[in-house]
This record gives structure tokens, sequence and C-alpha cells, in this order.
């Protein structure tokens, strides 16, 4: 099974795509730590179906997630859209997020930071690992990184999505913006999580009920 990737739909993209590749992350990451008042620290966890043992079989449960990851189509497009070349590579891809409330539109900007891909063991359990992290770019109205994993246990054949995020408000310079982020923020953050969860599951279900 093949899943498309997202491409770049016209010109107007592309060329805020050129802009993006030109700009720095908004923070330092070193300046963060989970215990350090001001940051926003999510983390969560789903099952997804499992199958069979050993390491991740291409058709089965974290083959499919693992495309459906690079190809990120596990946000609800009725809540965020991603643009990005799909013929870049994954570690260091510049991506355009188009965000939808209400009947507001906004675009902010975030680069993969880090790629995971490999095997390692937990409590005895041989554990396959992939995903990747994205930060936060100049302009963005947020500073923090938002990692996506995908986790086998080789041993039970289980199959698990992880989300860690962190975050804190940056400068937002139009102040009807700033007391709706300051509102709706923290929900919006929480619901876009939660909704990538169940929709990642739905898709894998989905496409391992059609193979």
């Amino acid at each position: 099974m093949t899943i498309e990737r997202r491409l770049v739909p016209d010109s107007r993209w592309q060329s805020r795509l050129r802009e993006l590749d030109a700009l720095p992350y908004n923070y330092d990451a070193s300046e963060y730590a989970e215990d350090q008042p001001g940051w926003s620290v999510d983390h969560y966890r789903r099952d997804l179906p499992s199958e069979p043992p050993g390491p991740p079989w291409p058709e089965q449960s974290f083959g499919i997630a693992k495309q459906i990851l690079v190809a990120y189509q596990f946000p609800d497009p009725s809540r965020i859209v991603g643009h990005f070349d799909a013929d870049a590579k994954l570690d260091g891809r510049t991506m355009l997020l188009e965000a939808k409330f209400l009947w507001m539109r906004f675009a902010f900007g975030v680069r993969v930071s880090k790629v995971i891909d490999d095997r390692s063991t937990e409590d005895g359990q041989p554990l396959s690992r992939f995903g990747y992290a994205y930060r936060t770019l100049q302009d963005h109205w947020e500073i923090g990184e938002i990692t996506y994993l995908l986790v086998k246990n080789e041993a039970t054949g289980g199959v698990q999505f992880v989300i860690d995020a962190y975050s804190k408000r940056d400068r937002i310079p139009n102040i009807v913006h700033r007391i709706g982020f300051a509102v709706f923020g923290r929900r919006v953050q929480k619901q876009f999580a939660q909704r990538c969860m169940d929709r990642l599951d739905e898709l894998v279900q989905r496409r391992l009920e059609s193979c």
C-alpha cells in the first residue's frame, strides 16, 4: 500500500516556503527545561492496532502509520494542513502549517529538527521507533517543539503513537489575536493532539481493512 505525499499546491505556498527556508528558529532549544515555570508541557500516548511480533512489517500497523506521519496526513485537515516540498528529505524539512479557527486562517512556519529511526530496549523489551520533531520558526506565535513518535514492542507486537510537546507564547502583535490565543490557545493545543491521535488510529484501521 502506498500513501500519496502532500505536495505544495501552488506557487503562492512555494514562494512562502522559500522565504521560510531562510528563517531561523525563534528560540534557543537549550532554554527549555520541563520543570521551569512558563512552559506548557504535554505527553500523549495512544495504542494503535497491533501486529505480529518481530521487527515492523511494511504493510502492517507500524509501516502504514509511518507513511502517514511522513506525509503529515494525521492532523485533522479541517483544523490544520501542512504544506511542504515532498521531495525534500524529512530531516530539516521546512513546513508551512495553515491553521483554521472559526472563520480565520493563520500560517506558521516550522522545521523538522530531529528524525528518530532506531531500535532500543526498555525493561528488557526490544523496541522499534520512528518519528520526528519540529520546532517553531521566526514569526511563529509560539516557541517550542512537538515530537510525533511510533513505538513497536517487538516482543508483543503492540504499537503506540506518542506525542510529546513543550511550548509557550511568543510575541503576538495583533491585540485581537493575542487575546484570542490567551483564551483559546491551550484548549486548541489539546484538541489538536487528541484529534491527531484519533485520526491516525482511524486511518491505520481503515487502511488495514482495505488491504
